[in-house]
This record gives C-alpha cells, structure tokens and sequence, in this order.
C-alpha cells in the first residue's frame, strides 16, 4: 500500500465537502462545535497475478508445456467515515474501491474519482429501518 498524493488528497477533500454540502451538511472549522466529524481514509494497493497458459502441445505421457506471466493490478479505495464526536461512535460508512491505471492523467484521476465518491454517496443517507 501506498499513500496518495498531494494533489490526489486535495480532489478528494473538495468533493467530500461539495458532497455533504449538497446532503445539508454545514463545513464547521474549528473544535468542540460539530455535530458529526466526517473522516476519510484511502490507499493505493498493487496486486500480483499470475496466469498460466497452456499451449496445448504435448512433450511426453503426462507433460505438457504451458507459459505463464505476471501482472499487476493497481486497486485504489476510498473510506469515509462519520463519527459522533461526543460519544465516538460510528455513525455511517461509505467504501467505494476501483481498478486504477497508474499512467491516468490527472484529469482522468479526477474522472475516477467523482465516479467513486458518486457511487459512494449513494448511500447516504441510510435508508430507515423499521
């Protein structure tokens, strides 16, 4: 795993705050007023796949030959988190992951991640039990 950068932190603040603002939520600087601390956490991981590949061809009783080759799959996910900062306790969870391309443009980084944080807040509010 590895941390985002800079500007990859920065995108995903201000649409968290555009997002909320948009759900009524009022962005309060400072300690000790806020009725909901809302938290993000994010990482990029690299995952290594093998795949095997048999050719077909036949050595001998029992053998075959085959080739494989590794490849790597880049995974971003975003964590956000609304916490209750009298009491501390959880009171919502959104998780959005996506297949990333380490080589994306920044503008294509911004795509993915209005995408992500789209879907993410889809789920909120949370629908009322009964």
């Amino acid at each position: 795993m590895s941390a985002i950068d800079n500007l990859t932190d920065e995108q995903i603040r201000t649409m968290l705050d555009a997002a909320f603002a948009q759900k009524g939520f009022k962005k309060v600087e400072g300690d000790g007023s806020a009725d909901l601390v809302i938290a993000y956490q994010s990482n990029e991981s690299v995952e290594r796949r093998f795949a095997q590949l048999d050719s077909g061809y036949t050595v001998g009783p029992g053998w075959s030959a085959s080739t494989g080759g590794t490849s790597a799959i880049h995974e971003g996910q975003l964590v956000v988190n609304m916490y209750d900062p009298a009491h501390h306790n959880l009171v919502w969870r959104g998780v959005a992951s996506k297949t990333l391309d380490p080589k994306a443009s920044p503008k294509k980084r911004q795509k993915n991640l209005t995408k992500a944080l789209t879907e993410l807040m889809k789920n909120y509010p949370p629908a009322a039990t009964k």
